[in-house]
């Protein structure tokens, strides 16, 4: 099993112990759409980018994300270690579809894992209650910058 946490990713063969404190390790910056709604991310798309995520930052602004890219569907675990705020995840199916839904992750949640009901390439991470202010359902198409 593949174990991985809302403020990052694990490898189950390479762990990484980084702390994120500057927030400036690299990440690339790109816009997607889900459904109708704009949205920023920075792209973790390497174990390291993906092991550090969100751990250690403050906030992410209004219509700021991080997009997990995966090169293979699974059923990811994500869990809110060393998280400062609470998150919505997004989880997105290879057919570029919102497959499922995780709302309200608290930093207190930890060491709690969560996971999609179904195997998954993306997984978006947004602040607390942004899916439900931009009325985000399953199904929504996703629409992002070609990553192959």
């Amino acid at each position: 099993m593949i174990i991985a946490f809302a403020a990052g990713f694990f490898w189950r063969d390479s762990i990484y112990e980084v702390k994120n404190t500057s927030n400036d390790i690299g990440y690339n910056k790109d816009a997607l759409l889900i459904g109708k709604n704009e949205i920023l991310v920075e792209v973790a798309d390497t174990e390291l980018l993906q092991s550090v995520g969100l751990s250690g930052r403050d906030y992410l602004g209004e219509n700021e994300g991080m997009l997990f890219v995966f090169d293979i569907s699974e059923q990811y675990a994500f869990w809110m270690k060393d998280m400062r705020f609470p998150i919505d995840i997004i989880w997105i199916s290879e057919d570029k579809k919102v497959a499922d839904i995780t709302k309200n992750l608290t930093p207190e949640s930890y060491p709690a894992q969560y996971t999609p009901i179904v195997p998954v390439s993306l997984v978006i991470e947004v602040n607390s209650g942004w899916v439900d202010g931009h009325d985000v359902k399953i199904g929504d198409m996703v629409t992002l910058p070609d990553f192959d």
